[in-house]
């Protein structure tokens, strides 16, 4: 929680801009460290039961919140700020992250082999629409400025949906690839064929 508030602190309010940790909006690998150590904690000590129930309204009225915020940037001309908001470092969005997990924990959905399997491919989603948004940037400002209203909301939920199945296709061929390649290094260093040790 410390390490949380430090970087909330020094790197989304900031009070001093010129003192940064330089998460880059909670886009770093101490980002990632410290949101680890959260739902780790939380994993291991839980969360009080008011939460856990209320966790699905906690969930939408922080997703309302974060909206009306961005909205409220774009009204005021403050278009460089809108990004701000969306931040992984705002504690808005932290907080409606964990509401989400909670929200999930609850149901009893019981163990599915489908949705285990394309949870392999979580870092391959994140990477795709993180990593590599630069690549259809565009594509998303040609439906907002093409279209509006309901059509904006369809067209990019479609679009969404695309790029999510495609980075999941994408890892899932690399887990393929990758599996012999896995055996072989195992194989390897049970032999001791990497760095032989010759005993004397």
């Amino acid at each position: 929680m410390a390490l949380l508030f430090i970087e909330i602190w020094f790197d989304w309010i900031p009070p001093y801009p010129q003192i940064s940790l330089g998460t880059n909006g909670g886009h770093s690998v101490l980002s990632f460290l410290i949101l680890y150590l959260l739902a780790r904690a939380i994993r291991l000590y839980g969360l009080p039961k008011w939460f856990m129930r209320v966790s699905p309204f906690i969930y939408i009225g922080c997703s309302l919140l974060i909206a009306l915020m961005g909205t409220v940037f774009l009204w005021q001309g403050y278009e460089n700020k809108v990004g701000w908001v969306f931040h992984d470092n705002n504690p808005i969005v932290i907080l409606s992250s964990v509401a989400f997990m909670m929200t999930f924990e609850q149901m009893k959905i019981g163990q599915s082999k489908f949705i285990n399997h394309i949870a392999k491919s979580t870092l391959a989603v994140l990477l795709g629409h993180s990593a590599i948004f630069f690549i259809y940037t565009k594509q998303f400002k040609y439906l907002y400025d093409t279209f509006s209203g309901i059509q904006v909301i369809g067209y990019w939920a479609l679009a969404i949906t695309i790029v999510f199945c495609a980075s999941i296709a994408i890892d899932q061929i690399r887990i393929l690839l990758y599996k012999p390649i896995e055996r072989l290094l195992i194989q390897t260093i049970k032999n001791n064929e990497i760095l032989p040790i010759n005993k004397p």
